[in-house]
């Protein structure tokens, strides 16, 4: 367990990571289901139209491709999106730092704040 001291910033969780990659891998969903449905009109046509067959199985590739290229700059966008989130507890408020190019800080005094659920699982 961490030891919280007043006035210090500290990393994001884990969890925190993931939910950064799931909300960035949106677009890769997406073209990656445009390839599967591809692959699927692909398979339908068969050897019957070899020409048009070969076009919506090298656009499928290609989609597929670019559904991972996507996906990697998803991964590498959460990355810097959580390297670079920080909060602090202080004696008034929390402080919740946040952004690559552009740093912003919102603190929000613990009057505002509703309610707090804290979860541990057994280390």
């Amino acid at each position: 367990m961490i030891n919280i001291q007043d006035g210090a910033y500290y990393n994001l969780g884990r969890k925190t990571f993931i939910f950064f990659v799931l909300q960035n891998s949106t677009g890769a969903i997406g073209v990656l289901f445009l390839a599967i449905v591809m692959g699927i009109i692909g398979a339908l046509m068969g050897a019957g139209a070899s020409g048009l067959a070969g076009i919506v199985t090298a656009a499928t590739g290609l989609l597929f491709v670019v559904a991972v290229v996507v996906e990697i700059g998803g991964i590498i966008t959460a990355r810097l999106k959580y390297n670079t989130s920080r909060v602090m507890l202080d004696n008034s408020a929390l402080h919740v730092v946040k952004g690559i190019l552009s740093k912003s800080e919102v603190a929000i005094p613990y009057r505002r704040l509703q309610s707090v659920a804290i979860k541990q699982s057994v280390h």
